[in-house]
């Protein structure tokens, strides 16, 4: 039986307008009813819902929540640290191969520029002469020496 319907038989069995046998009939049904509705019953999450406001469950829980966040926070701060150590990691390697790809890249044109020239071929592009500017001393030919500019 559910807590209604004893507060009913009971509310029926006690009013003075009741006759006597329906009464008697009421609080009886009360009585042995009572056993079974005097149990513990198990609280679900629609009483829970029904019956606690937000405050409630703030003041109940507020401060085992807080921690818990707490927790987390710290939690994810520490996962964040390794997660940027690990991409500045990667970024790193990244470049090393990189100017390892150039460094490679310029190796394999000087070996067949030398392998050209070992073979008597003339060279494909002109050699480039650097600009009098490019070089910080110069020997004047009548003997002297000037510096940079």
């Amino acid at each position: 039986m559910t807590p209604e319907t004893l507060e009913a038989l009971r509310y029926k069995a006690m009013r003075e307008d009741t006759p006597i046998e329906e009464a008697r009939n009421a609080a009886l049904a009360f009585v042995r009813g009572g056993g079974s509705a005097a149990k513990p019953r198990e609280i679900t999450i629609d009483d829970v819902k029904r019956l606690a406001d937000v405050e409630m469950v703030r003041r109940a829980f507020g401060p085992e929540l807080d921690a818990l966040k707490a927790d987390e926070t710290r939690k994810r701060a520490v996962l964040q640290e390794q997660i940027d150590l690990h991409m500045k990691a990667n970024d790193d390697m990244r470049a090393r191969l990189k100017a390892s790809e150039d460094q490679l890249a310029d190796l394999r044109r000087s070996l067949q520029k030398l392998v050209a020239f070992a073979a008597g071929e003339p060279p494909k592009e002109p050699v480039k002469a650097t600009p009098f500017a490019a070089r910080p001393f110069v020997i004047i030919p009548e003997g002297g020496f000037r510096g940079p500019r």
